[in-house]
């Protein structure tokens, strides 16, 4: 009887894994095609086919009750049951469905459930689904945009050289997906990541700032490259002596930290910011007024327990046509102003579990990306995404899964006999 349950709970689970990368692949090709130059209206899709529409609204436009069916079942029929991580993920569920109720960010909830429903699944096969999608899409729109059969938007920014989108509709939405598709392409090459392979982000940096001038995005490129590098020789440097890499503590502690600390700096910056101020002035300047926006955001919203809805006004406005320009680039910012400080206090501290759980299992170049997609969230919104970037599942998914049996049930050897 034991060994029947545990069949139809393996199955069980391999089905509702099968299950979370289809819902996956859909929603990261859905996301990052509505940031791309077409003019569909996605919500009347298969409007003169009731069945159609229905389903078209349940898994893609408003796939949260989808989602969560899926997580509940996946914990139901978990192969171990772990009461903590049950009650953690019980409570931030809760939270982010009451912050979403105030604030009618819906996104949140779902990043928040694909985050945990990954629990017991490997992290680097949902990267490598989200490299696999991403990487594709980003290739044909590009292609589409340079063929005519898409809109290649150019923008002619005041006192800049002309940017280009590349089928996207506002060039820095092209350049993060360059940025994080290199960073997770790091992170599954792994230790088999080559000096040569540093050339990479190098001529992406370049490339992003010639037609794209993505500043942002093209230096943390090249910063990266140097960090790739770093890596390289310390892995190098301990092969030679004969031992096992690890990255230097005081390295991978700062590293473990580092995204929460990048946050508490934006964050104050933008609260002490003041046109008085030379040096906040300057950089104000030169990250494209976005101390400024965010001053302006919390002097009007304020941060709220839960949050509150706010309509943003960028310059990506390619249907809308906006006549005025209102944004709040910095994804921390976005966390306490629009998401509220619970939600703020919840994933600042998922970033620092995520931190501590790749320190302790030795997975550096995780570290590595921390630090990076922290950089780029200090001053783009892209980090928590689902179109950008897995990084906040790495919270509840395994880290150290590689091969596994059915469903993530670890397999049985035999015994030679």
């Amino acid at each position: 009887m034991h060994g029947r349950w545990y069949k139809i709970r393996a199955e069980i689970s391999r089905v509702s894994e099968g299950m979370y990368f289809f819902m996956l692949i859909l929603l990261t090709l859905y996301s990052i095609l509505t940031m791309v130059c077409l003019d569909v209206a996605w919500e009347n899709i298969g409007e003169a086919v009731p069945a159609v529409h229905f389903l078209i609204m349940k898994f893609i436009i408003e796939p949260q009750q989808v989602l969560l069916v899926l997580v509940v079942i996946r914990y139901a029929f978990s192969e171990n049951y772990n009461w903590k991580e049950l009650l953690a993920a019980v409570v931030i569920y809760a939270c982010a469905s009451h912050a979403v109720k105030v604030n009618h960010f819906a996104d949140i909830l779902t990043v928040t459930l694909f985050m945990l429903g990954a629990r017991e699944i490997s992290f680097k096969k949902i990267v490598k689904a989200y490299v696999m999608v991403a990487a594709t899409v980003v290739f044909f729109v590009v292609a589409a945009s340079q063929i005519g059969w898409i809109e290649n938007l150019v923008y002619r920014p005041p006192g800049r050289n002309l940017r280009m989108a590349f089928g996207f509709t506002y060039p820095t939405r092209f350049a993060a997906h360059i940025y994080y598709l290199i960073l997770w392409y790091w992170y599954l090459r792994d230790e088999k990541f080559t000096y040569v392979e540093t050339v990479i982000p190098v001529c992406a940096g370049i490339f992003l700032w010639i037609f794209c001038e993505a500043r942002l995005s093209s230096i943390s490129l090249v910063l990266l490259a140097l960090a790739m590098a770093y890596s390289i020789f310390q892995r190098k440097k301990a092969l030679k002596l004969q031992a096992e890499y690890r990255m230097h503590p005081y390295v991978a502690q700062l590293l473990s930290i580092s995204a929460v600390c990048l946050a508490f700096l934006i964050l104050l910056l933008t609260f002490i910011y003041s046109p008085d101020r030379p040096i906040l002035e300057w950089l104000n300047d030169v990250i494209s007024n976005r101390l400024y926006l965010g001053k302006k955001a919390m002097e009007i919203f304020g941060f709220q327990i839960w949050g509150t809805w706010i309509r943003l006004a960028g310059n990506g406005g390619y249907l809308t046509g906006n006549s005025r320009y209102f944004y709040i680039d910095s994804v921390f910012l976005q966390f306490g102003i629009q998401y509220g400080l619970v939600m703020m206090t919840i994933f600042l501290a998922l970033f620092n579990w995520i931190g501590t759980r790749a320190k302790k299992q030795k997975k550096w170049v995780l570290l590595w990306i921390l630090l990076f997609a922290g950089i780029h969230g200090m001053f783009e919104p892209h980090m928590i995404s689902i179109s950008y970037s897995p990084l906040i599942f790495a919270a509840f998914a395994d880290l150290q899964k590689e091969t596994v049996g059915r469903a993530g049930f670890k397999k049985k050897r035999k015994n030679k006999t």
